[in-house]
Parts: structure tokens; sequence; C-alpha cells
């Protein structure tokens, strides 16, 4: 019979480690979404320079559509720079749990409430970006 302390051990490391595996789901998706508007923030930059070239010599050809263009990159740059934050935040996350399952010690109680406290105010972000975004 196993000692009630091992199970208990070993059952609050296996909730960090399910826990660890979707946080790194959630990271690698929130990584594609920045890589998409990375790839999008780029291309609205390129159009841009077009533009202003093909508008030269003082007509604004493109004036209405280059302001467009002007709020729509600044959005996405900003959408960008909360996602890198996001990103950064579930990556810090990710790696507490590494490191407490790594030092395989009996992780404190007040430990796991401190990583999900982390985890709660990830999602809670999260969700009010995504509300923000829509």
């Amino acid at each position: 019979m196993l000692p009630v302390e091992k199970v208990a051990k070993e059952s609050v490391q296996q909730a960090l480690l399910a826990r660890h595996d979707s946080l790194v789901q959630k990271l690698q998706t929130l990584v594609e979404e920045a890589s998409t508007d990375v790839r999008l923030l780029a291309r609205l930059w390129q159009l841009t320079r077009k533009m202003q070239v093909l508008g030269g010599s003082g007509e604004e050809l493109y004036a209405a559509r280059l302001e467009r263009v002007e709020v729509a990159r600044v959005k996405l740059g900003e959408k960008l720079a909360q996602q890198l934050e996001l990103i950064e935040q579930f990556a810090r996350v990710v790696n507490m749990i590494e490191v407490e399952v790594e030092l395989d010690m009996q992780v404190p109680e007040a430990e796991v409430a401190n990583i999900e406290e982390q985890i709660a105010k990830l999602l809670e972000v999260e969700e009010l970006q995504r509300e923000w975004q829509a």
C-alpha cells in the first residue's frame, strides 16, 4: 500500500502536468496567431509603401486609403503587443510548472495555489483581449 503523502504528491504533480499540457497548447495557438498577425502587418507596410510610391509627386492619390491602412497598422500593432505580452506570461507559468515538477519534491499547497492563481489571471486577460478584439 502506498503512503498517503506519496499518493498526494503524485496527484498534485499529475494535475500540474495536465495544466502544463493545456497551457503549452494554448501557448502554441497564441504564437501561431501572433505569427499570422506579423505577416499581415508586413503586408500592410508593403501596401503602404506601394501607395506612397504611386501617389508621389504631391497628388496624394491614395490619401484616404493610406489613412485607413495606417489605422489598421496601428490597431494590429497594439493587438500584436498584447499577444506578445500574453505569450510571455503563459511561458512564465509553463516554466513555473516545469520547475515544480522537475524538482521532484513535494509541491507545497501554497505554490500550487499560486500557479493556479497565475493561470486564472492569464485566462481572464486572454478573455478580455478577445472581447476587445471582437
